[in-house]
């Protein structure tokens, strides 16, 4: 049990990391693994609102809304937990 706290702080570290170091999509597979691996990973929205508040752009385009990163990071967790309640 330890060692699934263990491995989910080094996990929550290098979503941070991913969060300052990479682009948006190698932060969005992070998500995606820790949504597989461990179970509650609300650190998904928190990597969101980080990435809006450090990166959010303002302009045209087609993610030029402000809070496009939260708004992702909610459907990915909303569709996660709901085919966890489905598989198990």
């Amino acid at each position: 049990m330890i060692h699934t706290y263990f491995f989910r702080a080094v996990f929550d570290v290098l979503l941070l990391g991913s969060v300052f170091f990479l682009s948006w999509w190698g932060t969005l597979m992070f998500c995606v693994i820790g949504l597989i691996f461990f179970p509650l990973y609300v650190e998904v929205m928190i990597a969101g609102v980080l990435l809006d508040v450090l990166f959010g752009v303002h302009g045209t385009g087609i993610m030029s809304f402000p809070i496009v990163h939260s708004m992702i990071a909610i459907v990915i967790y909303g569709v996660s937990a709901f085919i966890r309640t489905r598989v198990r």
